[in-house]
């Protein structure tokens, strides 16, 4: 049995109501046929509704005229490109995927230049929609297709984000964390250095983290300090600069790196200074110092 409702809406004294009455019949008897419904005018509503439903062979309703909204899985523009061809015909490209059966075409809507449209479903309406080598023909609705209109077309296919195979929904991270650490960066690369104190800017501007590896083959001795003063010069230390030396490299200022030493230190807690500034200064002018960061 399917059951039939029909509901009519009446305005009374500005309120509007709902009257609904419904009516039991046998598929059976709805295959292919028209069943009509007809509310009489009364002292309340003063018109008559008459509703007309019509039934496909299996007594399931028919859509006469196409459905007035549907949609798809992939649709033109967004996933491809829909273009007329022929005034039965549309071309498709830049599909991305292969249409393996008519099925899978769900619609063609047509914004006509006159400010007119059309919904051709497939399989509904008596009309069906076929491709063949990304050209969708159209059967059983005459010759609907002009050039100059714009065409929108839905397939239906594999589902967006879904694993088949892993049975599961795909999840990308679109800001990853390995996307936040800045490539590996040379900041000193010296041989046969001056006994001089020299100076290496580290700017932080947008990081909080900062990973430093100091490569030598004598001593030198190294201090690191921090400033939020943008006007602070980095080829010196003034009173603008704090002196961070034990808190990030663990020793007191001017810490004396031993012969071949090979450290690194870590700014793991975080810190938002403008920048770092390392001073340097070998023991032996024919020292050698690299000074390599990387900041997330």
């Amino acid at each position: 049995m399917k059951k039939i409702t029909f509901i009519t809406l009446f305005l009374l004294s500005g309120v509007m109501f709902a009257q609904a009455e419904w009516t039991a019949v046998p598929s059976s008897a709805l295959a292919g046929k028209k069943y009509t419904h007809m509310q009489k005018g009364d002292s309340v509503a003063g018109m008559t509704y008459i509703v007309e439903l019509e039934f496909d062979a299996n007594g399931n309703l028919k859509v006469a005229g196409g459905a007035s909204s549907v949609t798809a899985e992939y649709m033109s523009p967004f996933d491809f490109t829909a273009t007329y061809t022929s005034s039965t015909t549309i071309m498709l490209s830049g599909l991305p995927f292969t249409i393996s059966n008519n099925s899978q075409v769900a619609y063609i809507k047509q914004i006509k230049a006159d400010s007119t449209s059309a919904l051709f479903v497939n399989g509904s309406a008596g009309i069906t929609i076929y491709h063949s080598a990304n050209v969708l023909t159209i059967f059983g609705g005459g010759t609907p297709f002009a050039t100059g209109d714009v065409y929108q077309v839905g397939i239906n296919a594999q589902k967006k984000a879904y694993s088949l195979s892993l049975d599961q929904s795909k999840v990308g991270v679109q800001n990853p964390e390995w996307a936040h650490y800045t490539t590996p960066e040379t900041l000193v690369d010296t041989t046969n250095k001056a006994i001089t104190y020299s100076y290496a800017r580290i700017s932080m501007a947008g990081y909080r983290y900062c990973s430093i590896h100091i490569v030598t083959t004598d001593t030198f001795y190294v201090s690191i300090f921090g400033t939020n003063n943008t006007a602070s010069g980095d080829t010196t230390v003034t009173t603008e600069w704090a002196n961070l030396s034990t808190l990030i490299l663990g020793a007191s200022p001017y810490t004396p790196l031993t012969t071949s030493a090979n450290a690194m230190y870590f700014v793991d807690t975080a810190m938002m200074p403008d920048r770092f500034n390392i001073r340097y200064r070998p023991q032996n002018v024919t020292s050698v110092i690299k000074i390599f960061i990387r900041k997330y």
